[in-house]
Order: structure tokens, then C-alpha cells, then sequence
């Protein structure tokens, strides 16, 4: 644990650390500075902030993260659900536990097929094609704008129609799949009698929840991925290099090919290595809480710590991904890291890649 204060615990600590950063910088970047200036630290410790924020179990690594994410999966932190009850009355996935959000993701599970998404290429390709239209004028102007508010507007089309059966000639919407699943799981074939009231409430939120919150992490990860490219002269290089040889030099060529064959997505090695080496670098973040008698081992020294309910146990995604205890040259921006094979010097660990726990 960082140096600690009997009476301000490690208030005066965070101050200090935090300073040093932009004013605007993300809480997220706190562990991994506190990694920076302890090397010695370790991948979990307790932060104290009271009384502007709970009790904190930091977790940092592959290992630890394995525990509380695959192992056991803890309960959530109930402060997610008292954030997103306004919008979605706790009757979504992302408040639900155990056996509810288990019964509801069932569901709600062909909404997430690999099959499902591939259908949905086309409506995405004319989507995105408008955003590139878009960038184009502002590139013309020569002028700075902001990329945040036309990739808010880009994950929101790209939502809409995915969710919304509105002018859908092909694929189903996640209405329709949703409610293919709820006739299937409950034995019926029309909806005559009528739908549960519960099934349309809980539909009715998580839709809600795609559209209005779903939407953030997609925008911020694809402004990203455009920053990287935009630093990053010759990986910019390699990806076009990539897509000239799959979808076609013309870019209108490139379109009608994903279009016509989603496929095509599965043959673009170096740009998914692209989009999961941005991911790494600028993961999102999720928390859990405890429960009674739960407790996270450090794998060094298998010293135990307790994890009892009401504690926030924050997994520090950014921390994590960023050590190169578990990521030889933590600090680069490297594609070729996923492209490597084992044995070699950038392969990457099992477990160490998680950009989003939820």
C-alpha cells in the first residue's frame, strides 16, 4: 500500500500524484503512476480516499484479474447500479447479477453472434461511409475540429440501426432477435397472448442502455485507433497497404466489397492487431464489489486479501495493460505484437489483454 495517513489516509497522496498529470486526466491514470513511482508496489493494495470515495482494492494484474473475472465472478459494485438506474430502472445487464442477468442474457445472446454482427456489415457500411464523407470535408477545410462529437454521431447511427427494426431489408434487429428468443424460451410461436410485461420492460431498458450508453466506449475507441494511425506514419502505411490488397484501392470499391462480403473483415489481420493494440493502450474499465469471506491472493508471495462486501475492487485495465512486467515495450504502439507467435519476444500472455470488463 502507498504511504498512508492515520487521519487523511492517502487523500494527500492522490493530490500530489494527480497534479502532475493534465487537470482533465481521467482517475484511470492513477494506478499505473502510483506503479510508476512503486515499482515495488505490486499488482493489488488497498487505497483509502474516505470520505470522498469508499474503501478501494486496486487489482493490476493478469493473475489477479483471472480471479475475481473468470475464477469468481464477484458480485457487481452496487454504485453501477444506482448510476444507470435513471435511465434504465436496474433492469438492465449491466445492474443485474447471478441468476436474473444470467436468464437475460440468454435472451439476449443472438443479439451478440458472430453470425448476427456479420449480417449487420452492410447497414454499417453505408453508416460509415457517410463518416468518411464527413471527415472529408473537414480535411478539405484545413482546419482542427473536434473527432469526438462525429464518432459520438457515428457509434449512435451505427446503434440505431442495429437496434431499431427500421428500415431493415436484410438482417434482424436486436428487437427481433430478442423477441424470436423470449417466444423460443417460453414455447410460442405468435405473440397473440400477448408479451410479459417484465420482457418488455427489461427490452425496452437494455435498449435504451445500446443507445444511450453502449455508444461512448465504441466512439471513444475509434477515436483512438484514428489518433494512433495519425502518429503513426508507417503502421498508417501498413494497414493500406492491407486494405488496397483485400477491399480495392477505391474506397467506394472497398464498400460494395464488405457489403457484399462481410467475410472480407475475417482477412485483415494487421487492422484487428491495429484496433486490439489501441484497445490496450486506452482499454475501458469496469468494478465489482466483495462478498463475505472472499479473498484475492497475490501471486508473488500468496499473500491473501480480504475482499468483504461493500469494498470497491477497482480492476485498473490501463495499469495492467500497460506494465511491462507482462508487455515487452509496454509503451509502444506495436500491432506486431498480435501478430507474434509464441516463444517470440512480443507475444502477448494469455490473460493480459482486457479491454473491457463488464
Amino acid at each position: 500500500m502507498p504511504p498512508h495517513h492515520p487521519i487523511f489516509g492517502h487523500l494527500f497522496f492522490f493530490a500530489n500524484v494527480m497534479s502532475k498529470l493534465p487537470k482533465d486526466a481521467h482517475p484511470h491514470y492513477l494506478p499505473d503512476q502510483l506503479r510508476r513511482k512503486f515499482p515495488k508496489l505490486g499488482p493489488i493494495y488497498y487505497l483509502d480516499g474516505w470520505p470522498f470515495m469508499t474503501l478501494t482494492l486496486v487489482v493490476t494484474s493478469p493473475a489477479t484479474l483471472q480471479q475475481i473475472t473468470t475464477d469468481h465472478v464477484l458480485p457487481k459494485f452496487p454504485a453501477i447500479g444506482d448510476f444507470l438506474y435513471p435511465l434504465a430502472n436496474g433492469k438492465d445487464l449491466v445492474s443485474m447479477d447471478g441468476r436474473k442477468w444470467k436468464y437475460w442474457r440468454t435472451i439476449l445472446n443472438p443479439d451478440f453472434s458472430a453470425g448476427h454482427l456479420m449480417d449487420l456489415v452492410p447497414e454499417m457500411v453505408k453508416v460509415t461511409a457517410v463518416f468518411c464523407d464527413i471527415l472529408l470535408n473537414h480535411a478539405k477545410t484545413q482546419r482542427v475540429f473536434p473527432m469526438k462529437h462525429l464518432t459520438d454521431h457515428l457509434a449512435m447511427d451505427i446503434s440505431g440501426k442495429i437496434v431499431l427494426p427500421l428500415e431493415r431489408d436484410r438482417s434482424e434487429s436486436v428487437v427481433d432477435l430478442a423477441l424470436a428468443a423470449y417466444l423460443n424460451h417460453n414455447n410460442s410461436s405468435t405473440v397473440t397472448e400477448g408479451i410479459d410485461p417484465a420482457f418488455k420492460e427489461v427490452t425496452l431498458n437494455q435498449l435504451k442502455l445500446f443507445l444511450f450508453s453502449g455508444h461512448d466506449t465504441t466512439s471513444s475507441t475509434v477515436c483512438y485507433v484514428l489518433y494512433m494511425l495519425s502518429v503513426n506514419p508507417e503502421i498508417r502505411s501498413c494497414i493500406r497497404a492491407e486494405h488496397d490488397e483485400i477491399l480495392g484501392a477505391e474506397p467506394s470499391q472497398a464498400a460494395r466489397r464488405l457489403s457484399e462480403s462481410p467475410q472480407l473483415l475475417n482477412k485483415l489481420p494487421y487492422t484487428t492487431a491495429v484496433i486490439k493494440e489501441s484497445m490496450r493502450l486506452f482499454p475501458a474499465a469496469s468494478t465489482t464489489n466483495g462478498e463475505p469471506s472472499f479473498t484475492i491472493t497475490d501471486p508473488r508471495n500468496g499473500l491473501k486479501h480480504p475482499a468483504e462486501p461493500g469494498l470497491l475492487i477497482w480492476l485498473v485495465l490501463h495499469a495492467c495493460q500497460r506494465d511491462p512486467a507482462f508487455w515487452p515495450r509496454s509503451e509502444e504502439f506495436l500491432p506486431e505484437r498480435w501478430l507474434a507467435h509464441e516463444g517470440e519476444e512480443l507475444h502477448v500472455q494469455r490473460g493480459a489483454w482486457r479491454p473491457f470488463v463488464m
